[in-house]
């Protein structure tokens, strides 16, 4: 609510430690993970560190298909589903991500835990491993919707991330089928419709990585079993007409605080 205010990074953060100290008893401020070795400081030193747990429910910023194609001229940027596998055709479906982590957590944060969590509503095979990728290049959602059951796609809109194009139809990728890290950040099997988790040490290390430099965030991309056909399966986007089956990011994460107490003997000197 304080980013579409307006507010920038830091004094959101401001913000969210002034309300936790002042709405908290001083006496019931929570503390977590402090060492065991690392006592509070002087009266007339540093405040002692004290850390305050927060969860946050995020929404994509964005979301796609890659559609496989030789021309790169098919893509679903305003559809209400994503698709990863293959068809019944043998054709590749890959599913895109994106959430705006940097504007919804303070910059002195630590990242505790991420979730991941979609919903599948259409599949052509039994359980099937779908992964999470970190993608490696900046990507776009046009305004192309797909009709019916969306598996077939839509021509690309400008701005449409497709099989070919990061940007359709100004910039490529790298490699076609988009540029990601070759190792999972998360893996699940996926089998009838319902809800999916995806949760990881390295999905959390992937938030936090977005957080410290957020020229990195180029989200996440969702790898089906691409072994044979009949594997697809579909999940809903963040355009779905049904709101409690959009995608979620689900942010556990720590933010300091600072024990008053301890300024009180200066505060009397005076």
């Amino acid at each position: 609510m304080l980013a579409r205010m307006g507010f920038s990074r830091p004094v959101m953060g401001l913000l969210i430690l002034l309300c936790a100290m002042l709405l908290a008893p001083i006496a019931a401020l929570p503390v977590a993970s402090m060492p065991a070795g690392d006592p509070p400081a002087a009266a007339g030193g540093s405040a002692a560190r004290r850390e305050a747990t927060v969860t946050i429910v995020l929404q994509p910023a964005k979301d796609n298909t890659l559609y496989q194609s030789s021309v790169g001229a098919v893509s679903n940027g305003r559809g209400e589903h994503l698709f990863v596998g293959r068809t019944g055709q043998g054709e590749i479906r890959r599913g895109l991500l994106a959430f705006d982590v940097a504007g919804a957590i303070p910059t002195f944060a630590t990242v505790i835990s991420a979730t991941l969590e979609l919903h599948m509503s259409r599949s052509d095979a039994g359980a099937k491993e779908v992964q999470v990728h970190v993608l490696q290049a900046e990507w776009g959602e046009g305004s192309s919707a797909a009709a019916g059951n969306e598996g077939a796609g839509a021509a690309a809109s400008p701005g449409d991330a497709t099989w070919l194009h990061t940007f359709f139809d100004t910039s490529t990728w790298q490699k076609p089928g988009g540029d990601y890290r070759a190792e999972p950040s998360a893996s699940t099997l996926v089998g009838d419709a319902g809800v999916y988790r995806w949760q990881s040490a390295q999905l959390a290390a992937d938030v936090q990585q977005w957080l410290d430099d957020a020229e990195t965030n180029h989200g996440w991309l969702l790898l089906g079993d691409e072994s044979s056909a009949h594997t697809a399966k579909r999940f809903d986007t963040r355009d779905s007409s049904l709101a409690d089956q959009r995608p979620a990011l689900s942010i556990t994460y720590a933010i300091p605080l600072f024990d008053l107490r301890l300024y009180l003997p200066l505060v009397q000197r005076r």
